[in-house]
């Protein structure tokens, strides 16, 4: 349930029991505002999360939003924004921190942002590394506000300013290049420079692509001399994808339309054979990959030079994955089948049937009014045992079962309803051993205990992980 105070929401209420409203089976997470913003949530564990902004003194173009954590809060991370940068509605981001507190100050690391004339991001200084020094990400825009170049350089002197002539080594550069529709045609990408100069030869490794008359993208040609194509149906639909190259790689026949469109004359390596259902979902996937001993150019075929393997699938009418059947090469028999069970209410995966050369195993899901998943039954039986695993089969007979953080938890932190903090594990015991169920228990404990000792936190926050808890049990 939701509540509403002024058109904002104030508070979000979730229930195990529809039945049931009592407040101590009720999971509560509320929200407060300031000036029509955000400003404090108070998750379902308790973790009080507060964004606070204002003008930052001596600064008048912009404000300063600090993020913080727990109550007295401690602040975890610190925005900019000048008015100046930007647009009206993005203001330009002038640095962002993230801060760690520890017992003895703060640790601050900061990331800078700096915006050309027309207030596009230029540059981004990283924060520095062990010696002072930081990474520099340089961009640079055409007359469409399309990028075509990024670089990444070290910062010479650790001024933790952008200007072009404190740059060091350049450590990687990319370009890209458009055609007249706006289209990425080409991609440049440099190695980092081998001496200090910026001007230093770079490496380039080039990849370039094609498109058809309706827009597909019908092949890319990599630096190693590989062709990615893509053949498409008469609805834009993949329905053959192909890897494969020339031989010698040097052969550059392939700058033509018609080459890009076709494998003909290719050593094709791979091949993926696609058909849809008149919804678009892909019924029937075939793969081939190339013997190594194979001459032939051209498309594969599964019975001369290619290994061929196929995966048959059926969907529902709303989309849903049915049945699954992995076939290997031998096309005519029926490989590893897979059908898929939904409740009819509530949409959600009941159960998983595999079959195998005649060998059936099922897999059961149950779920709780929220939905959330609380038990695995695998090896499910439904006429036998009640629908328990059979316990002819030691340890692949499971049931695992998963438990959530309950709305009356004697910890405030572990009351997040979507949260997992244990998890059981029962093994049905071989024949011979004791009838009684072995069980695996792992249990998740979230919101370490404040303070500044080891395997503490200055920190309130549900969102750390405390500890992880193992032990076999007998039950």
């Amino acid at each position: 349930m939701y509540v509403y105070a002024g058109g904002y929401l104030v508070e979000e209420h979730v229930w195990e029991d529809a039945e049931d409203g009592s407040p101590s089976k009720r999971y509560t997470k509320t929200y407060a505002y300031e000036d029509g913003l955000l400003k404090t949530t108070t998750d379902f564990d308790g973790t009080v999360r507060t964004t606070t902004r204002a003008w930052e003194s001596g600064w008048t173009s912009g404000y300063v939003e600090i993020d913080s954590i727990g109550s007295p809060g401690v602040t975890v991370a610190k925005r900019r924004y000048d008015f100046t940068k930007g647009t009206l509605d993005r203001p330009g981001l002038y640095d962002s921190s993230e801060i760690i507190s520890t017992a003895s100050g703060e640790y601050s690391r900061t990331t800078q942002y700096f915006y050309d004339w027309r207030n596009r991001m230029e540059a981004v200084v990283e924060p520095p590394d062990g010696a002072g020094k930081s990474i520099v990400r340089r961009t640079v825009y055409d007359h469409a506000d399309r990028p075509i170049k990024v670089e990444r350089f070290y910062d010479a002197n650790g001024n933790r300013t952008y200007d072009s002539g404190t740059l060091d080594r350049r450590i990687t550069g990319s370009e890209s290049h458009y055609d007249l529709l706006g289209r990425v045609w080409r991609t440049i990408e440099y190695e980092g420079d081998t001496v200090g100069s910026q001007t230093a030869p770079p490496a380039e490794r080039i990849t370039q692509y094609t498109y058809d008359l309706a827009g597909g993208r019908i092949r890319v040609e990599g630096p190693s001399g590989l062709y990615e194509k893509t053949r498409y149906d008469a609805l834009g639909r993949a329905d053959r994808e192909y890897v494969s190259y020339d031989e010698p790689l040097e052969d550059k026949n392939q700058a033509g339309y018609l080459e890009a469109r076709s494998v003909s004359d290719d050593i094709v390596l791979f091949e993926r054979r696609l058909t849809h259902d008149d919804s678009g979902n892909v019924v029937v996937e075939t793969t081939l990959e190339r013997h190594h001993d194979a001459t032939a150019e051209g498309e594969l075929s599964g019975s001369t030079n290619a290994i061929p393997q196929s995966t048959v699938r059926f969907h529902d009418p709303l989309g849903r994955l049915i049945y699954e059947d992995f076939r290997g090469n031998a096309e005519g028999e029926t490989g590893i089948v897979r059908e898929y069970e939904y409740s009819p209410l509530r949409g959600v995966l009941l159960e998983v049937s595999q079959t195998v050369s005649g060998s059936e195993r099922r897999t059961r899901f149950a779920y709780d009014n929220l939905r959330r998943k609380v038990s695995e039954t695998r090896s499910y039986d439904p006429e036998t045992n009640g629908g328990e695993p059979s316990p002819s089969v030691h340890d692949r007979n499971q049931r695992v079962v998963f438990v959530y953080g309950a709305p009356n938890a004697s910890r405030a932190l572990d009351r997040d309803p979507y949260r997992v903090l244990e998890r059981w594990a029962y093994d049905t015991p071989s024949e011979g051993e004791s009838q009684e169920l072995k069980v695996q228990k792992t249990r998740w404990v979230y919101g370490p205990p404040v303070g500044s000792e080891a395997g503490e936190s200055e920190i309130s926050s549900g969102d750390l992980l405390w500890k992880i808890c193992y032990g076999p049990e007998t039950k």
